[in-house]
């Protein structure tokens, strides 16, 4: 559980086929939460 993290983190590994907005809306719930945020991505 992110929860009973002493440092909770929340990795989104997307690419171009995901819909900016879902990821948005991902990185808004973990930003209100206080969770950390990591937008992995692959090179081309």
């Amino acid at each position: 559980s992110l929860q009973s993290s002493d440092d909770p983190t929340v990795s989104l590994y997307v690419d171009k086929t995901v819909p900016m907005e879902q990821v948005v809306q991902v990185m808004n719930i973990a930003k209100r939460n206080q969770y950390k945020i990591i937008l992995a991505t692959s090179p081309e």
